[in-house]
């Protein structure tokens, strides 16, 4: 028979660490919503293609979110069963041997900073070869590469990291002073052996690392250690809490809206647009990304990196934020399909996996006809059409998904 205390705990803490912000949510065993709290922040762009934040800003974030959640929902605090995190992936966060931040600043997934690095790989390796162990091709968005840019770039620092952990993986060392990841993560570091599911001792040589910097491999469910008294001052959260290991914000979106299965298919878009196809193994193609999901398989899928960043610039750009998303769609909604000739290309920050990784964003066949309505269009199916392109692309692989 159950105790009352057990009884008692039947909510969960949900946290998402975001580009464009943190929010934290508390869940009844259905999955439906208690309450929600947000904090949104900037990335920063210190140089075209660069893109950084700094990981206490993502701490202090979350530790607000859950102080407010908390204060408006008192009575769920006592009932909390666990707690697990999503997050953006590949921001890589750099710890030295006493768990502390060797600079407060994490390169985003978005940053494209290491392309020369990548650049060099691509000369000296067989890129061919390291797909089919990796699972990805190279590209700068791979914490490996960000790791390489640092280690040229600030040396004296890169000698002090002891820790190398991804956005949501920090937040869980925060709480609970463990150092793992998931598979789902692990699978974009261009560091782990897609076959065994471990971290490749061949690919760790290349790049200069050590096993003992990298996270220990965690199911997403996998409990990796509880709520520290000394988290638990900062955020209001009873100490003992257990934590999972969750997972990336993409293989949570995909297993959320359903799509884990192989054979089913997503459009995902956030500050990126996502187009992924669910198999038993990788998709090796020069352009196309593979990321082990929650669950017992890949997701094969291409990236769009302002995929709805472009539309978030053009209603900041165009109007000032002074109109909402929906009359964004209907000033839109009022020039004809086309734009009457305007074009626009989405690469506000670059694009991953592209001939010309360091690509620009730009309207194309603006007339003095064109309005603000033409604009927003145009950005809109801009969108549209570097997606299709994209889905061109997994359609090569032969992976044409059945729903």
């Amino acid at each position: 028979m159950m105790s009352p205390e057990s009884v008692m705990k039947n909510k969960i803490l949900t946290i998402d660490v975001g580009t464009g912000s943190t929010r934290a949510a508390i869940l009844r065993a259905d999955g439906s919503l208690v309450g929600f709290a947000q904090r949104e922040y900037e990335q920063t762009t210190p140089r075209a293609g660069w893109s950084e934040q700094a990981p206490s800003l993502w701490w202090q974030s979350v530790c607000d979110c859950i102080r407010e959640v908390l204060y408006r929902f008192p009575d769920v605090r006592s009932q909390i069963a666990a707690i697990g995190a999503c997050g953006q992936m590949h921001g890589t966060v750099l710890l030295d041997s006493a768990g502390q931040l060797v600079e407060d600043k994490a390169l985003l997934w978005n940053d494209k900073r290491s392309q020369p690095q990548v650049d060099a790989f691509i000369v000296r390796e067989d890129a061919e070869r390291w797909l089919r162990h990796l699972n990805n091709p190279p590209a700068a968005a791979w914490p490996a590469f960000k790791l390489a840019w640092w280690r040229e770039h600030y040396p004296q620092s890169a000698a002090r990291i002891a820790k190398i952990l991804m956005p949501k993986d920090f937040i869980n060392f925060m709480l609970t002073g463990a150092i793992a990841t998931d598979y789902s993560e692990a699978s974009c570091y261009f560091l782990m052996d897609s076959e065994s599911r471990s971290w490749s001792p061949q690919a760790l040589e290349l790049f200069g690392l050590r096993r003992e910097q990298l996270p220990d491999l965690k199911l997403s469910s996998e409990v990796i250690g509880e709520v520290t008294r000394e988290a638990s001052t900062l955020t209001g959260l009873p100490a003992g809490i257990p934590v999972v290991a969750g997972t990336s914000d993409m293989a949570a979106t995909l297993l959320g809206s359903g799509v884990y299965q192989p054979g089913t298919a997503s459009d995902s878009t956030g500050t990126s647009t996502l187009i992924t196809v669910v198999s038993p193994q990788p998709l090796l193609h020069s352009r196309v990304n593979n990321l082990h999901l929650a669950n017992q398989v890949w997701g094969g899928f291409t990236l769009l990196d302002a995929g709805g960043d472009a539309v978030r610039w053009a209603r900041q750009a165009l109007a000032e934020n002074h109109i909402t998303h929906p009359e964004l769609l209907q000033l839109a909604a009022e020039v004809p399909a086309g734009a009457e000739g305007l074009l626009f290309l989405p690469y506000l920050t670059g694009e991953r996996m592209a001939d010309h990784t360091n690509s620009r964003a730009q309207f194309f066949g603006l007339q003095r006809k064109h309005g603000r309505g033409h604009l927003l269009r145009a950005v809109l199916e801009g969108v549209a059409f570097a997606s299709a392109r994209n889905l061109r692309q997994l359609r090569q692989c032969g992976s044409i998904p059945s729903r």
